[in-house]
């Protein structure tokens, strides 16, 4: 009888521990969320030269991530993309296997400005060579691409984290070169 007790009270502490190690995850679910963020927005502005910043991020429950006041500025440049807010559904069991499938997309006050004066403009990070450190492969391992493979890769990388579903609204795209300035406006 003793034996049957302490595995008993074992495993109801067990199972305890294991409970309050969730619910101690999931209330400290919006502090991960802007550590991991914050990581990986700060590798970019060092590799790209931007600057990004966001006024609030958080958790919705497990699969929902609302992202509010994002700006995305290359140094010494114009503003490059602004966005008022959006809502982000995650698919939670492929969340939980460590891969990213975006099943429902809504943001509005998205402007997107592309501008050039003379030779420098706010979008010359996307173009720029990688650092040798980043690109620096064995000759045995470099691999021969073309362009079209390159762009396909690109491509599928883009349209793999496409929701099934979304909508966008307020979308303000212009594009200025010196003093000319084109602009649409669209909504999906």
């Amino acid at each position: 009888m003793k034996k049957n007790s302490k595995k008993h009270i074992l495993l109801l502490s067990a199972s305890g521990g294991l409970l309050i190690c969730l619910i101690s995850l999931y209330l400290s679910r919006n502090a991960l969320l802007r550590s991991i963020v914050d990581k990986r927005t700060s590798h970019i502005e060092q590799t790209h030269g931007l600057r990004i910043h966001y006024d609030n991020l958080e958790m919705n429950g497990l699969n929902e991530i609302i992202l509010e006041g994002l700006s995305v500025v290359p140094e010494q440049r114009d503003t490059l993309l602004t966005l008022t807010s959006t809502r982000v559904k995650l698919n939670f069991w492929k969340l939980l296997s460590r891969k990213i499938k975006i099943r429902y997309v809504a943001a509005d006050g998205i402007t997107l400005a592309f501008t050039k004066r003379d030779s420098v403009a706010n979008y010359d990070f996307l173009f720029r060579k990688k650092p040798e450190y980043l690109t620096r492969t064995s000759p045995q391992t470099a691999p021969q691409t073309n362009y079209a493979e390159r762009i396909n890769k690109i491509l599928n990388l883009c349209y793999g984290f496409m929701p099934e579903n979304g909508q966008l609204n307020n979308v303000c795209i212009t594009e200025r070169k010196n003093n000319n300035l084109c602009e649409s406006v669209v909504e999906l």
